[in-house]
């Protein structure tokens, strides 16, 4: 198995859908993906230092949708081969239906996947586990390979840790299969940065265990040097890792093993590094004068953006400091970010000074303080929308409609509105499943309410400043705001790939041209073509 998967490449013949569950197995994640490309490009040298060349006997935990076990054993395991690959899900959720559903449409499809077996497996059977990282732990039985026995060669997982249970629960398994099966390799590859704190705790709660992890590749690392502050994210307690505003989101492939193991580690991987993407000409870099902090007060253009004193003064009157004419947006609160002294905050401030926003509807999508939803109001717009989908970035928002009374009802019409995302974009986001839980919950929304379907193509222009994942994410939900011939800027992407990243994922409705850019950001504006689709995704 060994020598025939390095001669040839890996076929890529699984095919899995997508599917809205109350677990997280109704997509393909893309660090499974990862895991897979890893694989593929180091499995002579997995052979080479763990027990795999005669026959291997592969484990997935949270399998989901199956993609990566299949596409595992129709490579290395094809029918006739020994070895075996077994799926693993837990029962609740529907989340083993939609496995076995998968398995059984790809067989059907002709795929070689006799070697696949699903079994169920409960993490919960570990909640009490005692902390001893030397012994198994009694009572709690693994999965058997076809020869009825616990000596797996290979254990994968991508994407498992989104909660506290993840955290707390995935490192006692873990050291349980490495416990019971010494010559055990374990690949896990984790998406850095969708939740800061649970990389964090995910990462302590294995060396409890009397675990220990490395990262042996990374998205665009072509070394561990180049993964910096991502190769251990608790490095210097993990300063480097919590201080970076924006970071940008990265699968990293961990191995991991008990404390002391005999085996080496596995040699740094250069494989995750994606080709770079054609050379275009570069945007024109704003001519205007860089946005200046003074007296708090940051001035981007004809702007000028009051930010909030450490302690409130109600006789505050820093606006007379601003010259006759300025746009005044005075902001009581940050929330999470949006103050205008960030590059991408600043090119959208200078892009909607250059628009004609009279009399239109606009909609800022990742509102944040609502700095920009505000903005567009003091250029003219008849009113403004502002969506988020973390409450505290609403209440911000809210704080700061308030302290600039011209952004009112007119009326007893409202200027501007707030709002979580489209119900859809809620049901389907494991972001805010995570941190919050059920949408539907007044302890989740904070009692907040999802943007009403009533304003779906109501909408001149939309904005979009967030980071480049959740902006790639957003296109679908983005489009459906817009009348027909609407226009977006985007913003919170770097020059080079994410700008590519982001024209892929707006490709079906957009033509995305770069407007702009300030120190490595960019800007991007396009008009929706076409028809506008109108109805959620499946």
């Amino acid at each position: 198995a060994c020598d025939d998967a390095s001669r040839r490449p890996w076929r890529h013949e699984v095919a899995t859908g997508e599917q809205a569950m109350t677990t997280t197995g109704g997509r393909t994640w893309d660090a499974a993906r990862k895991l897979c490309n890893f694989l593929e490009q180091e499995w002579p040298t997995i052979c080479s230092s763990y027990d795999c060349a005669a026959s291997a006997h592969i484990l997935e935990l949270g399998a989901g949708t199956g993609w990566l076990g299949m596409t595992v054993a129709s490579n290395l395991v094809p029918d006739g081969e020994p070895g075996s690959v077994c799926l693993t899900e837990q029962s609740g959720g529907g989340a083993m239906d939609w496995l076995e559903q998968n398995l059984a449409e790809n067989r059907a499809a002709g795929l070689a996947l006799s070697a696949v077996g699903l079994q169920e497996l409960d993490w919960t059977l570990w909640e009490d586990c005692p902390d001893n990282p030397s012994s198994p732990s009694p009572g709690r039985s693994l999965p058997c390979t076809p020869g009825g026995t616990s000596s797996w060669n290979l254990l994968l997982g991508s994407d498992l840790v989104y909660n506290e249970a993840g955290v707390r629960l995935l490192p006692k398994v873990l050291k349980d299969f490495a416990a019971r099966c010494p010559d055990l390799l374990i690949l896990y590859a984790h998406t850095l940065h969708r939740f800061d704190m649970f990389d964090l705790d995910f990462c302590e709660s294995l060396l409890r265990e009397g675990l220990e992890y490395r990262a042996v590749a990374a998205e665009n690392a072509a070394t561990v040097e180049a993964a910096g502050r991502d190769a251990d994210p608790l490095a210097d307690e993990h300063a480097g890792f919590m201080e970076e505003m924006f970071p940008d989101q990265r699968v990293v492939i961990f191995q991991i093993r008990l404390q002391g193991a005999s085996k080496d580690f596995l040699p740094w991987s250069s494989c995750l590094v994606a080709r770079p993407p054609p050379k275009e000409l570069k945007a024109a870099v704003v001519s205007q004068p860089r946005p200046v902090t003074k007296n708090g007060i940051v001035k981007v253009g004809r702007f000028g953006i009051i930010l909030p004193l450490e302690t409130e003064d109600p006789e505050d009157c820093r606006e007379k400091e601003l010259p006759d004419g300025s746009f005044i947006v005075r902001l009581r609160c940050l929330g999470p970010f949006g103050s205008g002294e960030h590059p991408t905050t600043e090119l959208m401030l200078q892009a909607l000074q250059d628009c004609k926003l009279d009399d239109l509807a606009v909609c800022d999508y990742g509102c944040g303080s609502g700095v920009l939803a505000l903005a567009a109001l003091v250029l003219g717009a008849r009113r403004s929308i502002g969506v988020d989908i973390i409450p505290d970035a609403l209440l911000a928002a809210r704080a700061n409609v308030e302290a600039n009374t011209w952004a009112g009802p007119v009326d007893g019409e409202p200027r501007m509105g707030l709002f979580l995302p489209q119900e859809d974009v809620l049901e389907k986001d494991l972001d805010f499943y995570a941190r919050y839980g059920d949408w539907r919950k007044p302890e989740a929304n904070r009692g907040w309410e999802p943007l009403p379907s009533k304003e779906e193509g109501q909408f001149d222009l939309v904005v979009a400043n967030i980071v480049v994942g959740p902006l790639c994410h957003s296109a679908n939900a983005v489009q459906r705001l817009l009348r027909p011939g609407g226009e977006v800027l985007l913003a919170g992407m770097k020059e080079g790939m994410q700008v590519s990243q982001v024209k892929e994922a707006y490709s079906p409705y957009f033509d995305l041209t770069a407007v702009g850019s300030i120190d490595g950001w960019a800007l991007l504006k396009g008009r929706l073509r076409g028809i506008q689709m109108a109805t959620p995704e499946a």
